[in-house]
């Protein structure tokens, strides 16, 4: 692996936790974040999933129309991968 390869590794690593800042930031506007989802979003490392994540957070009206779309959006982001 070269100083190039661990570099990019690093800042796609960075790209990862900040999108799961930003998912749980958007979330927490519209209340409490369960524990549980906090830990689920956390488990996700896909940045494509990230991505349509935030995007679902933005649009949601409520953490549990979040919670009741997540799979879905990580089940469709999966399939394409």
């Amino acid at each position: 692996m070269t100083f190039g390869d661990l570099l990019d590794k690093e800042e796609n690593k960075g790209k990862v936790i900040s999108k799961k800042e930003d998912i749980l930031d958007v979330l927490s506007e519209l209340g409490e974040i369960p524990h549980e989802l906090e830990e689920k979003v956390s488990a996700v490392d896909n940045i494509e999933s990230l991505r349509k994540l935030l995007k679902l957070a933005a649009r949601v009206d409520s953490i549990e129309d979040f919670e009741d779309q997540m799979d879905e959006v990580l089940k469709n982001t999966m399939a394409l991968v």
